[in-house]
Parts: structure tokens; sequence; C-alpha cells
């Protein structure tokens, strides 16, 4: 068993950077009256807590897909990078959509 306190450190664990309390508490209240949930019941508390963090993502993106075609390209994810506090090299972003680019097209799609 895992006490629902102990939920958002292990999320953190696990690897989610942006842990928000109060979602993890809802979700946690949602699954179990208890203040602990077992095995089973953990496991449907990471899978709801990824689907609230993949819609806090898409978000994110649809935000920054100014022409809103369903994609970030270059200038889109140069606005992204700066919002997140860095300064970003036009050679750097290229090389990592190089990288990260799978069908070539010069943009990211969400998914």
């Amino acid at each position: 068993d895992c006490h629902k306190e102990d939920l958002a450190p292990m999320l953190r664990h696990l690897g989610y950077t942006d842990v928000v309390e109060e979602v993890v508490n809802d979700i946690a209240k949602g699954i179990s009256e208890y203040a602990s949930v077992d095995f089973k019941e953990f496991v449907i508390f990471v899978k709801k807590y990824a689907a609230y963090e993949q819609a806090e993502f898409k978000k994110k993106f649809d935000e920054f897909d100014e022409d809103g075609n369903g994609e970030l390209d270059i200038e889109e994810i140069i606005k992204y990078v700066s919002f997140l506090g860095y300064t970003p090299l036009r050679r750097t972003i290229r090389e990592a959509m190089n990288l990260v680019d799978i069908n070539g097209d010069g943009a990211l799609q969400f998914e």
C-alpha cells in the first residue's frame, strides 16, 4: 500500500516534473476513500495523472501553435523555448529539430 501523502513524491520519482498537488489529491480522493491506495489503485492513479499531464501539455502546445495548424514550426518553437526562460540559438533549435522531426517536414506535431 502507498499512503496518499506519498503519491506526489512517487510521481516525481517516476519522472513527472510538474506535479500539481491539488490534482494529485483530487485524483487520489476519487480512487480511494481511505488514506492509502493499493497497487491496483496506484496503477489507476498513475494512468489518470498521466492523462491529466498530457492534456496540460496539449494545452501549452496549442497555445504556442499560433497559426493553429496542429504543428510547431521553428519560429513557434523558438517562442516556446524563450517562454521557458532559455535563449534559443537558431542553429541549436535546427539541430534538435533534425533529431526529433520524424517525418522531415520541419515542424513538430503533438502526437
